[in-house]
């Protein structure tokens, strides 16, 4: 998924390049798609690397400490990023809700509020997966 999106969003970069150089137009929308498909990609991207457990964390405190501790730590940071994540779901939820009341067109017949759909979707999932996170025993240690 992660694949087509990113070989999608290069395309229509490209193409909407060419327009300009070579036949000095372009397509009204194109930029707003772009910029759409880019805020898909992201939102997929830290999707999968929550799911594998690849985000950016630092560590360098938890690799100072003991297991016990270690475990504390990381269960700590985990119900921290699922709270994070949570808030940022709900105010994107409050967003999308803003925006559906005053929709304004993104491209073609497709509204703004349809771009911003994986937000709220994307944040809350996270949220779960950090949840679920907690649970893990090991002190998030990657073997």
């Amino acid at each position: 998924m992660l694949a087509v999106l990113l070989t999608l969003t290069v395309l229509l970069a490209c193409a909407l390049i060419a327009q300009r150089v070579f036949w000095d137009s372009g397509w009204l929308g194109g930029e707003a798609a772009t910029r759409t498909l880019v805020l898909w990609l992201a939102m997929f991207g830290a999707m999968a690397a929550t799911r594998d457990h690849r985000h950016l964390a630092i560590d360098v405190v938890p690799n100072l400490l003991g297991n016990r501790l270690r475990t504390i730590t990381y269960a700590l940071t985990q119900l921290f990023s699922a709270a994070i994540c949570g808030a940022l779901a709900w105010y994107a939820l409050s967003l999308l809700q803003m925006e559906r009341d005053a929709p304004g067109e993104l491209f073609g017949p497709v509204k703004s509020w349809h771009g911003m759909l994986i937000l709220p979707f994307g944040f809350a999932l996270m949220s779960l997966r950090f949840l679920v996170g907690v649970r893990r025993i090991d002190g998030g240690s990657q073997t």
